[in-house]
């Protein structure tokens, strides 16, 4: 904890924060169905959360316009998107979907998404028994592009509450492996979508404390290296 920080009480909190999967669909497409995607154990205030990476071509601006999970409508929360002159894509979601251990994740982008198709992460969040619902307490986004040999990207202090969690998600375009090194202490998935394109996903429960979300990865040393994240605050209220 930062010294002088007030904690930020939460009278309900996130009881269980278990990442589930992962999976990846080739593209182009513009509504993209991962099916029969394991989405955990069932339970009456079980949340879905998703994290959605893409690499899209240049210049055109690639975004995520809507997306289900068992066919109940889920909330974006955060996006960074692959706006004009960019290639990286990624975008956080989520749904309260009690029943099922699996389901069918669909995504609606604004336009034919690129050969890598749709990437997404799995987790399931779900709040103590006193607590029904999740909600997004605050987010952060970053990118930044470089040629160096290593890359850490640091965003901003992301503001949370005790009892809550921090989700956060790269994609690194020309890299290599990546890991979290600021307050994002547990690295769930880090792992090459396709040649020397990386995406590093993981999450921290928090104290109330600001905490930083930093990833360090080393690129190729040939290209230029992109880097997306986009990191969200959940709490139970």
């Amino acid at each position: 904890m930062f010294a002088g920080h007030k904690l930020r009480r939460s009278r309900k909190t996130i009881e269980d924060v278990s990442y589930i999967t992962q999976a990846q669909v080739a593209g182009p497409l513009t509504v993209v169905t991962h099916t029969g995607i394991s989405i955990g154990v069932a339970a009456t205030h079980r949340y879905v959360v998703c994290c959605e990476t893409n690499l899209s071509q240049p210049t055109l601006g690639l975004a995520v316009v809507s997306a289900t999970i068992g066919g109940v409508s889920a909330t974006i929360l955060a996006t960074h998107d692959a706006a004009n002159g960019s290639n990286a894509l990624v975008t956080w979601y989520m749904a309260k979907v009690p029943t099922g251990a699996t389901a069918n994740i669909v995504i609606t982008f604004n336009r034919d998404t690129s050969g890598v198709g749709s990437q997404i992460f799995v987790y399931t969040v779900t709040p103590s028994s006193n607590s029904s619902t999740i909600d997004l307490f605050d987010s952060l986004s970053e990118s930044i592009t470089t040629t160096g040999d290593t890359t850490v990207l640091s965003t901003p202090s992301i503001t949370t509450v005790e009892g809550g969690v921090v989700l956060c998600g790269a994609l690194q375009r020309n890299g290599l492996a990546g890991s979290f090194t600021g307050g994002v202490s547990t690295t769930d998935y880090s792992a090459d979508i396709l040649t020397a394109d990386w995406a590093t996903i993981g999450h921290v429960l928090t104290t109330g404390a600001d905490i930083d979300c930093e990833v360090t990865t080393t690129d190729t040393g040939l290209l230029t290296q992109e880097f997306k994240g986009v990191a969200i605050s959940l709490r139970a209220i």
